[in-house]
């Protein structure tokens, strides 16, 4: 996905494929996921959530999420995930990291997370 599909998608749509990315499923009006991305791999139990977390506004659920970045260590080309990361998300921000939000730092995960 390029930045320009991300900015497409309306705020519910990049939600869902967030959490797409961090290994959840729509599941009988719910959201479940065992995934080893999320290090719940319990044979026959999903973990089910009713509502796809609010990465887009929520900081806290945003570095949840950026805990999978460390479950894809190195792309095709041997380069880390995290570097990867914080450069895209230092271009989104106009450089500084620190203060970013959690919008800024969804967009970055999306963009590293599907990166072609």
């Amino acid at each position: 996905m390029n930045k320009k599909e991300w900015k497409e998608l309306d705020p519910d749509e990049q939600r869902i494929k967030i959490a797409e990315l961090c290994g959840y499923y729509d599941f009988q009006g719910g959201w479940s996921c065992n995934s080893p991305l999320r290090g719940r791999i319990v044979e026959g139990k999903d973990t089910i959530i009713r509502f796809v977390p609010d990465y887009l506004n929520d900081l806290n659920v945003m570095h949840e999420a950026e805990k999978i970045l460390e479950s894809f260590p190195y792309d095709e080309h041997g380069v880390s995930s995290k570097p990867r990361y914080l450069k895209v998300l230092s271009t989104i921000s106009g450089g500084d990291c620190v203060f970013t939000t959690a919008k800024q730092r969804a967009e970055a995960f999306v963009l590293v997370m599907t990166d072609d």
